[in-house]
Formats: structure tokens, C-alpha cells, sequence
């Protein structure tokens, strides 16, 4: 009876010692279950800047029903005032994604392989219509083994395609991509990093890596697989360039995170607030911070901080078009900040308006009928200006084709052939009877 007390006691304490280590091991994960990643940093309309960032648990799930009370934004340092933050849901702005897959040696191992092209491939499946990968896999040296297209079949053929073997050359792998988002016309560009293990072979260091991915403005989402990878040098090259790194112990748990980022793409908050800087032409960085039921997490990214060219959209009036009566003419800009607009009809300012909307009144039964040229001018506070030129027809009649003034009577030639005089009495009237008699 006593031996088996002992035996039930130790069991008890067993189970309490496991049930102790799962709750801690619960609560460990829960404080570092929140992840935030900066996707953009857009100043094309500076001072107005606006970053997109995603955040997400530990297993890349995003989070979503957040406000501006949960975020933080500083930029060089000091907090920004004012930050309003706006929710995107399925965002479909195009993306360019870096697909970077270790096809090292060890990769043959435990199905890695199998478990990472399954996963890569369930990711292309979550891109959009206008989105386009690239394939670059690394182990010695580093292969573009597909380069960029929206072409889904492609894409899957090349990670079909991949063996492992050899070292593990990650940093160049990285800074290869790096020149590839470089080149890229998509504003969003993102490095999906698969790796089961530490670089053995690259030429290039760490440092180098972040600095590259930074340079194309690419967050690094990094993946680790197994025991082996190096998670200090993972959550280094995630945190340094916006991104977010991701742990799994199996190749069977690599399909759902890879299908959980994809989520997370197309999941953002648009934090947009006005710069108190000057125009400098100057890079500044930009520190994001999340609080989460009790857990934080951050990001940074940086900017140029130069004014943006104007650029301006104007409807309700088309050239070659035929206008009559009143008219109303709408000018938005595109890009910088419009202070001023003003009409030119035929060169002579016609309507001005001086505050947003801008909308400009024309009467065009105030001209002749006939064609007009119209120029609508925008200019910003430092004088810049962006125009746009149209040629109208107003109704009402073609304007009459200027000719040759005729010759006056008393010019006439010396050698001019007189009028003929009729010569029949039925042709002529009395009158000019008694003029010919």
C-alpha cells in the first residue's frame, strides 16, 4: 500500500511538473506570440507619409480589429503625433516575392525537401492576379532558378524542379534577391526565406545581407526548420529589415506557415500621419511598435524625405472635344500638393481657385465659336507647376478662315476687261437703254 502511494505520488508530481512546464512553455509562447512586420514605407506624397505594416501571432495568423491606440510610430527617434490608422483587408496592390529556398544537402533529410515544395507552391497559389515571384535557391552557390512572373504553372514547375545538395551559401542568397527586388517595378516587395540550418558558404556577411534587403526595401520574412538553424541570426535579418521570423520542428508544419504569410500579405493597417521635416532629400528612419493584449512588438523602415514632383488629373473637359455653355472643371493632384489652379483660355487666365476642391467655372459662350486652346496650370507653395492642355471646339459654328483682304476698285488693272453690256432690248431695262443711247 505504501509503495504504491509512493508510485501514485510520484506520478502526481510528475504530472504536475508536465502540467507546470506546459503552462510555462504556453505562457512563453503567448509573450512571443505577436509578430509585426513593415510591408511599405510610402512618401510619394510627403509630408504626408503613410506605412503599411501586418501583425500577426507566432504562427504568422494576422491580427486583426486593431485601432490607433495599439500602435506607436516614431520617426528619428521622436514620437509622431496625430497617426491615423486604417484597416486593409484583402489588399490587392501587387507584390513582388522573393521565394529563397535552402536546397542544401541536409534538406534530403526528414522530408524537408518534399515539406518545402509543397509549401512554396501552396504560396503561389495565395497570389494575386498582378503579383510575381521569383524562385532563387541556394546551397554552394546561389541559382535564379525562376525568375520573375505571375505565371502560377511556371512558377510550381521550377520548385518541382529543386534538389538538395552541397553547403549552405544564405547571406549571398539574400543579397542576390536583394538585387532582384532592386529592379522590380512593384512598390511592395517581400523575401520569403526558407533555411534548415547556418551559413557555411557565402562570400558576403550577414551585415551585408540586412544592408541589401534594406536597400530594396524588401522585409525579410524568415522561416527556420528543425533544431539546427541559427534563430539569433533569423530574428536579426527579420527585425533589421521589417520583417518577421517563424520557427517549425517539422516539414509537415511548413505548408501552413507559408499559407499563414500569404494571409498576412493581403491583411494590413495603413498608418499614415504628416512629417514634421523638412524636405531634405535626406534618408529617415521609422520605428513601429504594436501593444497586443500585454505583448509588444516592432519594426522599423526608412524614407526619403523629398517633396514629390507635382502631378496633376483633370476631368470634365477632353480635347477635341465640343463644349458649349457653362462648364465645370475638376483638378486633383497625383503626386506633391496643389496650392493654385488657374484656366488659360487662349492664353489669358480665365478662372483661379485657390482651395481644395479645386474646381474651375468656365463659360465658353464668352468666346467666338470655333476651336480654343485651354491649359489648366497647378502650382504648389514653392511655385512648381504641373499643366495640362487641351484643344476644344465651342458650338456654335466653325471660326471663319481668315483670307486675302480683295483688291479695292481704283487698283484695279489697266488692261481689266470691261463689263459686258447686254445687247438686246429684251435684256436691257429702260434705264439702261437710255445709257447705252
Amino acid at each position: 500500500m505504501q509503495k504504491g502511494t509512493a508510485s501514485s505520488g510520484r506520478i502526481a508530481r510528475a504530472l504536475l511538473a508536465a502540467l507546470i512546464t506546459v503552462l510555462l512553455g504556453a505562457t512563453v509562447a503567448t509573450a512571443a506570440g505577436v509578430g509585426l512586420a513593415i510591408q511599405q514605407v510610402d512618401s510619394s506624397q510627403f509630408p504626408r507619409v503613410r506605412v503599411y505594416v501586418s501583425v500577426a501571432d507566432s504562427d504568422g495568423v494576422p491580427i486583426t480589429g486593431l485601432d490607433a491606440q495599439a500602435f506607436q510610430l516614431s520617426e528619428d527617434g521622436k514620437p509622431v503625433n496625430g497617426l491615423q490608422v486604417q484597416p486593409i483587408i484583402d489588399s490587392q496592390e501587387p507584390i513582388a516575392v522573393a521565394l529563397i529556398m535552402d536546397v542544401s544537402g541536409s534538406m534530403n533529410d526528414a522530408g524537408k525537401l518534399t515539406g518545402a515544395k509543397n509549401a512554396a507552391s501552396a504560396f503561389v497559389d495565395t497570389m494575386g492576379p498582378n503579383d510575381t515571384a521569383a524562385l532563387i535557391s541556394f546551397s554552394d552557390s546561389v541559382t535564379i532558378s525562376q525568375g520573375y512572373t505571375g505565371n502560377h504553372d511556371a512558377l510550381k514547375k521550377a520548385i518541382s524542379q529543386l534538389a538538395a545538395k552541397g553547403d549552405t551559401a544564405l547571406y549571398d542568397a539574400v543579397i542576390q534577391a536583394a538585387v532582384l527586388q532592386g529592379a522590380v517595378p512593384q512598390q511592395r516587395k517581400v523575401m520569403l526565406l526558407l533555411t534548415d540550418g547556418a551559413d557555411t558558404k557565402s562570400k558576403q556577411s550577414l551585415d551585408a545581407a540586412i544592408s541589401a534587403a534594406k536597400g530594396a526595401g524588401a522585409p525579410v520574412f524568415a522561416v527556420g526548420l528543425g533544431g539546427d538553424v541559427k534563430k539569433d541570426v533569423l530574428d536579426r535579418l527579420a527585425a533589421a529589415t521589417g520583417g518577421q521570423a517563424f520557427y517549425v520542428s517539422g516539414a509537415d508544419q511548413l505548408k501552413q506557415v507559408f499559407l499563414s504569410i500569404g494571409d498576412q500579405l493581403r491583411r494590413e493597417y495603413a498608418l499614415e500621419y504628416s512629417s514634421s521635416l523638412p524636405a531634405d532629400g535626406k534618408s529617415h528612419s521609422i520605428a513601429v511598435q504594436v501593444n497586443y493584449r500585454g505583448q509588444t512588438a516592432q519594426g522599423s523602415g526608412t524614407f526619403v524625405a523629398r517633396t514629390a514632383p507635382l502631378a496633376i488629373d483633370v476631368t470634365g473637359i477632353t480635347t477635341a472635344s465640343t463644349v458649349s455653355g457653362p462648364l465645370q472643371i475638376q483638378v486633383a493632384a497625383t503626386s506633391g500638393a496643389i496650392a493654385r489652379v488657374d484656366l488659360l483660355v487662349d492664353n489669358q487666365v480665365t478662372a483661379t481657385a485657390r482651395a481644395a476642391p479645386f474646381i474651375l467655372s468656365w463659360d465658353s459662350t464668352a468666346v467666338s465659336p470655333g476651336l480654343h486652346r485651354l491649359v489648366v496650370r497647378a502650382s504648389d507653395a514653392s511655385g512648381a507647376t504641373a499643366e495640362k492642355e487641351f484643344v476644344v471646339q465651342v458650338a456654335g459654328g466653325a471660326s471663319p478662315i481668315p483670307t486675302a483682304a480683295p483688291p479695292h476698285p481704283t487698283a484695279l488693272p489697266a488692261t481689266a476687261a470691261p463689263t459686258p453690256v447686254p445687247t438686246t432690248a429684251a435684256a436691257v431695262s429702260p434705264l439702261s437703254y437710255a445709257i447705252v443711247f
